[in-house]
């Protein structure tokens, strides 16, 4: 045995009690050149693999110890953190490691008398892998001249783990169906015009969608003061909600007129994974609100036959327009118009012949922005009946004098 060697192993058993904990995920031995075997699972200790994918518990040799895949800074170099597994979604930052990848640092608690004990996970031409089909380890890791390579996999052994690996949803992105990426309602409002955004869903585990993070801004870069909004739903689409959105938190609790936006979005699986952010998808607002559709009419109860005079003056036009067009519709019941006014007139006056009627109204401004209304219901109730005293035509007259001569004749005859 090396001189070296022998004096870290007196340091640590005459010097540092014995480190053990439960059994982890995390089994198998891997093989170092100078010190020989290494076990990561044992009756009572144990390697584990976090969900965040950092490293805790400990790992034995024979020759040197405890070995802590947790250790506390400083570190010796770059990086600055312990053994770390990068899980795509799971939140941590193992910093420079591809999917899968281990990096970071493990120490030999056995460390003192000119050895610093620490074990790196990953160099510029090295390092320790997990395969995610598998679970098996790969690769190598280097500590000193005491340690030297250490092979996570060779012929009859290696190192695995029972961790369940979860890849995170795919990037979503806009769906066929909307091109776009968005849709808007321009009526449903008085004086809004609200887009609804359009997203897809995938996942390569089968898990399904549980939340959602959307954001809008005027910077596709999105590194400013933004509308965001976190949502627990596996919805695939989100309608802004202008009336109930909270200004003091967003920004953009109300849209410019005519004003290009970005919005993009990122979403959650059920284990906990969130996906990249959407490739930002622009949106320009309208020049102006839509006009919105409103009227009445006179008389409110109207008869059948009776002609009934409707007013558009509830209806709204917005950025300095005005209303060019109107469209009225009889959808149900029969009606006609009259007085020399059309469907096209603004104040047309309509005979309805049949008690239930429907009609709506669509009007367009000069920008040639158009909005329908809903259906309005119109009952016209059958006319009430007439009453007229006439004079008796000639042949109840006859009949009247016929009983009156005949009531006579028999007076008579009783006096005889």
């Amino acid at each position: 045995m090396p001189k070296k060697i022998f004096f870290i192993l007196i340091f640590f058993i005459f010097g540092l009690p014995i480190q053990a904990a439960a059994s982890g995920n995390v089994s198998g031995y891997i093989w170092s050149e100078n010190i020989g075997w290494i076990s990561l699972s044992g009756v009572n200790y144990g390697v584990t693999i976090n969900s965040n994918g950092n490293f805790s518990g400990y790992a034995w040799s024979e020759n040197i110890g405890w070995i802590d895949f947790a250790p506390a800074g400083p570190y010796p170099a770059s990086p600055n953190y312990s053994a770390c597994l990068d899980l795509p979604g799971s939140g941590q930052a193992c910093n420079g490691i591809s999917d899968y990848n281990v990096g970071g640092w493990a120490r030999a608690l056995s460390y003192g008398g000119g050895w610093d004990g620490w074990i790196k996970l990953r160099g510029t031409d090295y390092g320790v892998s997990i395969s995610k089909t598998t679970k098996k380890f790969s690769g190598y890791a280097w500590s000193d001249m005491v340690i030297g390579w250490i092979k996570f996999s060779g012929t009859g052994y290696g190192a695995t783990t029972t961790l369940a690996f979860n890849s995170p949803p795919n990037k979503p992105t806009i769906p066929s169906q909307y091109p776009d990426g968005e849709t808007w309602s321009n009526c449903s409002f008085a004086g809004k015009s609200v887009p609804t955004f359009y997203w897809t869903y995938s996942d390569p585990d089968g898990d399904p969608q549980a939340a959602y993070e959307i954001e809008v801004d005027d910077n596709s870069s999105f590194n400013g003061a933004k509308f965001n909004r976190l949502v627990n739903l596996a919805a695939i689409s989100y309608t802004l909600d202008l009336s109930q959105d909270d200004p003091v938190a967003d920004w953009i609790s109300t849209l410019d007129w005519n004003t290009t936006y970005f919005w993009h979005v990122r979403v959650k699986d059920n284990q906990g994974n969130w996906s990249e952010w959407l490739t930002p998808n622009q949106f320009k607002t309208p020049k102006h609100a839509y006009g919105y559709p409103d009227f009445s009419w006179l008389p409110a109860s109207p008869t059948q036959g009776e002609v009934v005079v409707f007013d558009p003056d509830a209806s709204s036009v917005y950025g300095g327009t005005e209303i060019s067009s109107y469209l009225w519709t009889i959808t149900q019941g029969t009606g006609a118009f009259t007085d020399s006014t059309n469907n096209a007139s603004q104040y047309p006056h309509i005979k309805f012949s049949t008690l239930n009627n429907q009609i709506k109204l669509e009007i367009t401004d000069t920008d040639d922005y158009s909005c329908e209304s809903g259906v309005a219901d119109v009952t016209a109730q059958l006319p009430l009946p007439e009453y007229k005293e006439v004079a008796p035509t000639s042949w109840l007259k006859r009949i009247l004098a016929f009983f009156t001569f005949s009531l006579k004749s028999a007076t008579l005859g009783l006096a005889d």
